[in-house]
Formats: C-alpha cells, structure tokens, sequence
C-alpha cells in the first residue's frame, strides 16, 4: 500500500494511481447532481480523505460507490484518477476504479477538522470592483455592490457596479 505522498510523487505517464491507495474517509458531503456533455443527469459526491499523515479531497462519480463512502470507513482504493492543480491534490474515483473495505483506523480529531476545513472552505473575502478584476483569474473572491449598468452589446458583458 503506498501513500498519498507517494502516489503523487510518483511520476507516470498516466494519471492513475499505481499502488493501492489505503485511506479513511473523514468528512463527506451529500451527493451533488449535475448533467454532463450529452445532457444526461449525473451525481457525484465529495469526501475528505487521510492516510496517517496527509489529507485528500476524493469526487466520487459512480453511485454505486456512494455508500462506501461514509465518514470513518477505511477503504482501499485501486485505478483511482490522480489530480495536482497548483498543490490542491485530488482524487478521483470512476467506474473503473476500485474499492475494498477494510476495518477501521483511529483518527485523530485535528485531520477530521481539516477535512471539514476542506470540503467546506471559509467564505471568500470581500473585495473592491477594482481589486477583484486585478486579482488572479482563479482566486475566489465576492464583490458586493449594486448593478448600475448592463451593457450587452459587447462580446464580454460589462457590469458596472457603483459602491455602497
């Protein structure tokens, strides 16, 4: 059984995990749907995931998989797709994957609170119309204000906000 930290620092030329992976899921939301490419609709659910030293958010797409996926279920995971964006690791667990059952680790409470953390991030914080725009394109951020101008004309729809 490898790690998280292995299976990230494991370079191949796909993205699937190699090693089985031997997690505890410790925080997970509801299922979320949605509808794909072809219009068909969906569901996915999110789950915050530790081994003994490192966290990982996991998206589960198959929903016959859904139930496996209950806060304190140890799990071992096989073909799982790995994702790194800009040091946020991810998980993802297809039909392809799959996924055994094991009996229970301790957890301990600081890396259930993180994985709530994780699945639940703080509110973004409030900036100006004119910081928000300059800030980098992935960065959450909430403007408030009020809608004085809708200008459609152009190909990128302008709004202008007046601030109260």
């Amino acid at each position: 059984m490898s790690s998280i930290a292995e299976a990230f620092g494991n370079v191949r030329s796909t993205p699937y995990s190699g090693k089985p992976l031997k997690l505890t899921v410790v925080a997970s939301k509801d299922a979320v749907a949605y509808r794909n490419k072809s219009g068909e609709a969906r569901q996915c659910k999110h789950v915050a995931a530790c081994d003994s030293h490192q966290i990982v958010k996991v998206t589960v797409y198959d929903a016959g998989k859904f139930a496996k996926f209950n806060p304190f279920n140890t799990l071992v995971l096989r073909d799982v797709i790995k994702k790194d964006e800009g040091g946020k690791l991810e998980l993802v667990v297809t039909k392809m994957s799959k996924v055994f059952m094991l009996t229970t680790m301790a957890i301990e409470a600081d890396k259930i609170a993180e994985g709530h953390l994780l699945l639940n991030p703080p509110p973004a914080p409030s900036l100006t119309l004119k910081d928000a725009l300059a800030s980098h394109v992935k960065t959450r951020c909430r403007v408030t204000g009020k809608v004085v101008q809708n200008s459609q004309r152009k190909l990128n729809s302008q709004v202008t906000f007046m601030h109260i």
